[in-house]
C-alpha cells in the first residue's frame, strides 16, 4: 500500500407375401389420444397466455440471526437526528471497512479503549457513552492501494472517540473497525468510533499500476464524500442504558 497525502425417421415397412395395393381414397390418419401430445405441443402448452399471471411460489423468508445484545441505545447524527431503541444484536466488521462481511464471535464484539499507557476490551453493555469529534478538512488523508485491480483509492478524516465506561473511567476509543447494531423493529445502524473513511476503486483501470499516475480527481471526490458524511450521518454521540 502507498500512502498520498492527500443447442424420415423413414419407417421401413416390409411384409411377407403380396403386398397389397393401397385404397384409392387413403383414410385420414387417427389423431393421437390426447396424452399422447407432441413434445412440441406439450412445450406449448406449459407456455404462458398472453396476459395470465402465472402464480409463483413465495420465496421463504430468510432466517432470523440470533440476539446477541440486550441493551437500550440513542444514536446521535452530526445533522442532529437520532436513532434509538432496544438492540437485539451487535456486530463487527471482519476488515476494518465493513467490505469482507460480518462477525458475531463475541471474543470479536469488544470495543478496545486506550488511556493511560494501557488498554481493554470493553463489551457494548458496560459502555454508557461514545462521543465522537470529527477533524477539519485539513485532517483528511488520502491514500490509494495497488494491491487491488482497479486500484484502491482512500481519503480518511481524522476522529477522537471518547468513552466513558460503567467503571466510571473515560477512555479513547481505540476500535476502527466499523460497528452495526440491529434494533429490535429491524432497524440497523453501521458507524465507526475511531475514523471516517470513504473508499472507491478507479473505474476503467484494468491493470495493476504502480501509483504513478494517481487519480486526483478521485482523491477530490472522496474527500468532498467524506467531509460531507462528517456533517450529516457520521455518528456523532451513543448512550447506552440496560
Amino acid at each position: 500500500m502507498k500512502l498520498f497525502h492527500l443447442g424420415l425417421v423413414a419407417v421401413l415397412l416390409a411384409g411377407c407375401g403380396q403386398k397389397k395395393v393401397p385404397d384409392a381414397a387413403a383414410k385420414p390418419p387417427k389423431e393421437a389420444p390426447a396424452e399422447e401430445a407432441s413434445d412440441a405441443e406439450a412445450v406449448t402448452a406449459d407456455r404462458e397466455e398472453p396476459g395470465v399471471t402465472a402464480e409463483r411460489a413465495e420465496p421463504e423468508p430468510e432466517p432470523e440471526l440470533p440476539s446477541n445484545a440486550d441493551f437500550n441505545a440513542t444514536i446521535t447524527h452530526a445533522d442532529g437526528s437520532t436513532a434509538k431503541g432496544h438492540v437485539k444484536r451487535v456486530e463487527r466488521s471482519e476488515g476494518w471497512y465493513g467490505e469482507k462481511g460480518w462477525t458475531d464471535k463475541a471474543v470479536k464484539l469488544t470495543v478496545t479503549l486506550e488511556g493511560n499507557g494501557t488498554e481493554i476490551e470493553a463489551e457494548w453493555k458496560d459502555i454508557k457513552t461514545v462521543g465522537v469529534k470529527y477533524g477539519s478538512v485539513d485532517d483528511i488523508d488520502c491514500q490509494f492501494d495497488s494491491e487491488y485491480t482497479p486500484i484502491m483509492y482512500m481519503c480518511v478524516l481524522k476522529s477522537t472517540g471518547t468513552v466513558s465506561h460503567a467503571d466510571g473511567k473515560t477512555w479513547t476509543a481505540g476500535s476502527r473497525h466499523k460497528w452495526r447494531f440491529t434494533f429490535n423493529d429491524g432497524r440497523v445502524e453501521e458507524f465507526w468510533i475511531k475514523k471516517l473513511p470513504e473508499r472507491e476503486q478507479e473505474a476503467g483501470n484494468a491493470e495493476i499500476g504502480d501509483g504513478s499516475e494517481q487519480n486526483f480527481a478521485l482523491y477530490e471526490k472522496l474527500q468532498k464524500r467524506v467531509a460531507e458524511k462528517a456533517r450529516t450521518s457520521a455518528v456523532t454521540k451513543i448512550e447506552i442504558t440496560p
